[in-house]
C-alpha cells in the first residue's frame, strides 16, 4: 500500500464566502438596534462552513441554518468555506409592527423586497447580501383637513357674534 500521496497531486477544492451587511436608514430608524437573520443553507450532506469561530453544518439531508444579529454600524458577518452548490436564503426575523421597510441587494445587483430573499445559489464567486431597513416619521397629514372645517366654523360663528351684539349695543345707546 501507498502510505503518502504522490508528487503531481494538489488539491484544488475552491470554497467561497457569503457576507451579509445590515444598513438602517431613516428619520426614525434605530441604528443602535440587534436585529436577527436567520441564514437557511441547503447543499451537500454533513458539508460545514465557517463563521468567526463557530461553525455551520449541514444534516444529512443537506439542510442546516445560521443564526446571526447585527447592528446599522457593526462589521459584516461573513460566511466562509462555502462550496458553490450550495443555495441560500435569508430572513430577518422583524416585527412589522416596527415600522421598518425591508428590502436586500444581493451581489451588488438584484434588489428583494420583504423580509425574505429568495432563494440563491452560491456559484463560482463570493457573495454579499446587504439588509437595509429604512423607518421615517410619520407625519399627520388627515388631521387638519377633518379638523380644519369645524374651526373654521367656529370662528365664523364668533365673528358673526361680535360684529351683531356689538351693532346693537351700539343702536341701544
Amino acid at each position: 500500500g501507498q502510505k503518502s500521496k504522490s508528487n503531481g497531486y494538489t488539491n484544488k477544492y475552491k470554497t467561497y464566502q457569503l457576507s451579509l451587511d445590515k444598513v438602517v436608514q431613516g428619520t426614525m430608524g434605530d441604528k443602535g438596534k440587534n436585529f436577527d437573520f436567520t441564514i437557511e443553507f441547503s447543499g451537500p450532506a454533513n458539508a460545514s462552513f465557517t463563521f468567526g469561530t463557530e461553525k455551520v453544518k449541514l444534516d444529512n439531508s443537506g439542510t442546516g441554518k445560521a443564526t446571526i444579529q447585527l447592528t446599522d454600524k457593526s462589521p459584516a458577518a461573513v460566511i466562509t468555506g462555502i462550496p458553490s452548490t450550495v443555495k441560500y436564503t435569508v430572513t430577518e426575523i422583524i416585527d412589522a409592527k416596527e415600522g421598518y421597510t425591508t428590502s436586500y441587494k444581493i451581489n451588488d445587483g438584484t434588489t428583494i423586497d420583504g423580509t425574505t430573499t429568495s432563494e440563491q445559489i452560491m456559484g463560482k464567486a463570493n457573495n454579499a447580501v446587504v439588509c437595509t431597513n429604512v423607518k421615517e416619521a410619520v407625519t399627520p397629514t388627515g388631521i387638519m383637513m377633518n379638523v380644519a372645517p369645524y374651526v373654521l366654523m367656529v370662528a365664523v360663528a364668533a365673528v358673526l357674534a361680535v360684529v351683531f351684539l356689538r351693532r346693537k349695543n351700539n343702536f341701544e345707546n
